[in-house]
């Protein structure tokens, strides 16, 4: 499963990379790298015991916790929010300080590591619903789910942590809260990315929309709109029977208004 993880981690990070080639304002290259931290993380997790715990806990868990200071910067960036680095590397350093602390108490680090990351995709998930209203389409229920569903498995993760039964003593020992724990995160890979790639179409498509409905000097509908208005409106007349009418105004001297509001 870790494997798993790895390679739809690389692979979605190469897609959303290509996709978001040159669209800075989107947040899809640090969605992108956040991915690409997610597999270099979970694999000095999965080198557990073949490198230094130095790499393996340490690096690993630290790159885990940034995997979600990306995610967060990516949905500001997409809201055209500052992303408040300073802010959002804390969590971060206190999962790097509380690792190299009890770096021998497997369940401690696993309640504490899994506590914070919890609260960070609970972050993630508040700054995606801060301006749900804003944001077109249904790519953001995607990315909302996938985040919710992360939350909440870290956070009864970490509260299971401390009992001996819930958890393995080992990242790599099976058990069917670790097994959960991985299904959680390669569903966040998964549905999240894809809500947030379609969240950005999804703005792409309403820009269009505009683009080829409203004029951009007057900000009043088009030739394109008023076609499309009376087709629509004349297909309604004819089906409910009902009459209809078009009132056409001219206004005499109309160069006087166009010289002076443009």
């Amino acid at each position: 499963m870790l494997a798993m993880i790895i390679v739809s981690s690389l692979m979605m990070a190469a897609s959303m990379a290509v996709v978001g080639w040159g669209r800075r304002r989107d947040g899809l290259g640090r969605w992108a790298a956040a991915l690409l931290v997610n597999a270099i993380g979970h694999g000095l997790i999965m080198l557990r015991g073949l490198v230094p715990d130095l790499l393996s806990v340490v690096l690993g868990n630290l790159l885990l916790s940034c995997v979600f200071v990306g995610m967060i910067a990516a949905i500001r960036q997409f809201q055209g929010q500052p992303a408040r680095w300073l802010l959002l590397m804390a969590p971060p350093a206190l999962v790097t300080g509380f690792v190299i602390a009890f770096i021998d108490n497997f369940a401690a680090r696993v309640s504490f590591v899994g506590l914070v990351i919890g609260l960070q995709a609970v972050w993630a998930l508040a700054t995606a619903l801060e301006r749900r209203d804003a944001t077109v389409g249904r790519g953001q229920w995607l990315l909302v789910a996938g985040l919710a569903l992360e939350a909440a498995v870290l956070s009864g993760r970490a509260l299971l942590a401390l009992s001996s039964t819930a958890v393995a003593s080992g990242i790599l020992q099976a058990s069917a809260l670790q097994t959960l724990t991985f299904l959680a995160t390669f569903s966040v890979v998964l549905i999240s990315s894809m809500g947030f790639v379609f969240m950005a179409r999804d703005r792409a498509d309403e820009n269009n929309r505009i683009m080829a409905a409203i004029d951009p000097l007057t900000g009043v509908a088009n030739r394109r709109s008023l076609i499309s208005a009376l087709d629509r409106d004349v297909s309604r007349a004819v089906r409910t029977r009902e009459p209809i009418a078009l009132m056409m105004v001219d206004i005499d001297h109309f160069k006087r208004v166009n010289d002076r509001y443009g």
